[in-house]
């Protein structure tokens, strides 16, 4: 069975990349990252690690990121 980590991120992009380094080193999973319209750097730290990620052309809310 896999696992997938679902990660919604807005404005984030101080922070993914520690909170994806220890997601990574944790757990064998795979983790998506949905990107909710954030004006950062959020997708790109995203993507440089390795994950998939999936970007929101502008914000809709957890509700809506966790359905994507």
């Amino acid at each position: 069975m896999r696992t997938l980590i679902v990660l919604p991120a807005y404005n984030e992009g101080k922070v993914i990349s520690a909170t994806l380094d220890g997601i990574l080193k944790t757990v064998k999973a795979d983790v998506l990252v949905v990107d909710d319209g954030s004006a950062d750097d959020t997708y790109q730290v995203s993507k440089e690690k390795g994950v998939e990620v999936v970007k929101h052309t502008i914000n809709v809310g957890l509700g809506a990121s966790l359905e994507t």
